[in-house]
């Protein structure tokens, strides 16, 4: 075996090593971006359903709960402590991964139904 022989295949081993580095570190890069997608579908979701339960919900004092698709949703609204007129709205919403989000929101009490 000649010394130039034994370059060689050190030189393809090292060029190897080097791929296999690199695809290791564009495997991990792809992984994080996948993550993070994930994690910004789930908020955009958390947003739109915190907003229309905010939304759909009369504004008078009490507590409001459920289930869908996953999600818990909780909300409680209760009169201001600086303005009686209004009434603050808190909705906390739990993901099927079990991230939580809160969204708040003041607007004017509605008078309880008859």
């Amino acid at each position: 075996m000649s010394s130039k022989a034994g370059f060689a295949s050190i030189d393809a081993l090292v060029a190897l090593v080097l791929l296999a580095g690199g695809l290791a570190l564009a495997l991990g890069a792809a992984q994080g971006a996948r993550k993070a997608a994930l994690v910004a579908a789930e908020t955009r979701r958390a947003d739109a359903l915190g907003r229309y339960v905010l939304a759909a919900a009369p504004m008078t004092p009490g507590d409001d709960g459920g289930r869908v698709d996953g999600w818990l949703w909780r909300l409680a609204i209760a009169k201001s402590s600086e303005e009686p007129a209004l009434c603050e709205a808190r909705a906390r919403l739990t993901s099927p991964s079990r991230r939580v989000f809160e969204l708040a929101t003041v607007s004017p009490c509605q008078a309880p139904p008859p």
